[in-house]
Order: C-alpha cells, then sequence, then structure tokens
C-alpha cells in the first residue's frame, strides 16, 4: 500500500510540472532579419533617404526581410507607414506573407516631398510573429524636400510644318521637367487668341 501511494504522489508531482512549464522554445523561434543594401537594420534605426528636389522622388531603398530563425516567420499585415509626414512616403510591392527559414522577401521605399519642403518623416511598421519584438518591427525614414533653383527649360512644338496654315494653330508645350502653377495666362500671345489649353 506504501509504495502505491508514493506512485501517485510521484505522478501528481509530474502534472504539476507538466502544466506549469513554459512551451516556448527559443530554439524553434523565426528571427526576423532587415537590411538595406549591406546595413544591417535594427528596431528603431533612422534611414536617411536624402535630398530630393520637391515633385521629385528619390531612387528606391529595396528593404529585404530574411527569417533567419528556425521557425516560420509570419508577417501579419502589410507594411504601414505612420505618422503625420507618412503620405511623403511610398511602399512598394507586397512582402509575402510567410517565411519559411532562411526565405527572405523584400519591398521598396521612396520619398516625395510634393509641394511641401523640410525634413520629413515617417515609421514603417512591420508586423510579425517574433515574441520578442511583441509582435512589430519598427525604423523610421527620413528625408529632406528641397527647391528646385534651376529653371526648365520648355519647347513649343507642333504636328503641323507649317502651322501657321491651319486654323486653329495647335501646338505643344514641353517642359524639361514638372512644372507646378503654369497656366494660359504665362504665355504671350499677339494677333491670335487661344482657348483649349
Amino acid at each position: 500500500m506504501g509504495r502505491r501511494s508514493g506512485g501517485l504522489a510521484g505522478v501528481a508531482a509530474a502534472l504539476v510540472l507538466l502544466l506549469g512549464c513554459d512551451p516556448f522554445d527559443p530554439r524553434n523561434e523565426p528571427v526576423i532579419e532587415i537590411s538595406i543594401g549591406e546595413r544591417i537594420i535594427n528596431v528603431g534605426d533612422v534611414i536617411d533617404l536624402g535630398q530630393v528636389l520637391a515633385y521629385s522622388q528619390s531612387d528606391p531603398e529595396v528593404v529585404t526581410i530574411v527569417n533567419a530563425g528556425l521557425g516560420n516567420l509570419e508577417l501579419l499585415s502589410s507594411v504601414e507607414l505612420r505618422g503625420d509626414d507618412r503620405l511623403f512616403f511610398e511602399i512598394d510591392g507586397v512582402p509575402s506573407p510567410v517565411l519559411n527559414p532562411d526565405a527572405a522577401t523584400s519591398f521598396s521605399i521612396t520619398f516625395t516631398p510634393t509641394g511641401s519642403l523640410g525634413i520629413k518623416s515617417a515609421v514603417v511598421a512591420i508586423a510579425n510573429n517574433v515574441r520578442y519584438l511583441n509582435g512589430e518591427f519598427e525604423f523610421t525614414v527620413t528625408g529632406i524636400g528641397v527647391a528646385d533653383e534651376v529653371a526648365p527649360t520648355v519647347s513649343i512644338t507642333s504636328e503641323y510644318s507649317n502651322p501657321t496654315s491651319v486654323e486653329p494653330i495647335p501646338i505643344t508645350v514641353l517642359f524639361s521637367e514638372y512644372v507646378v502653377g503654369f497656366s494660359l495666362s504665362d504665355i504671350e500671345i499677339t494677333n491670335a487668341s487661344s482657348y483649349g489649353f
């Protein structure tokens, strides 16, 4: 009888140990590794996209995500931009939702200071299933919008070799770069009228 009682106590102790154990095993967890070119990006890093002329666009920076762990890495939603200046930045490409160990995916970021100068910044948030990150990997992108102080060149062409022989006279105005605010009042016309511009 004594041996039987001791056996029950051992089973009870084993059950307590099993119920109290933490199933988390770091050896089977995913590890998210993010890079831009040769640079490894850490949580909280700031990535400078440089100076960009207003109404122009920066070269795209390709962001690569690698699963450096042994468990599957899940990207729980699309990459999100946050902050007051987020509309000046753009994400292109949709990362794969699940990455097996050693698998990689990527997306790109560009900066377009449309109608605004000065320093702009936004937070890039990547939702994931990595426990030690509490579900999200965040870093910041910045850029500086600068004024274009070089006037564009302009050319006026027509599809006709002798445009003054037809009525109305069709012309095309072509600028060497993107311009804002150009209107018919900027064109001086002598001995004629204009419409359809």
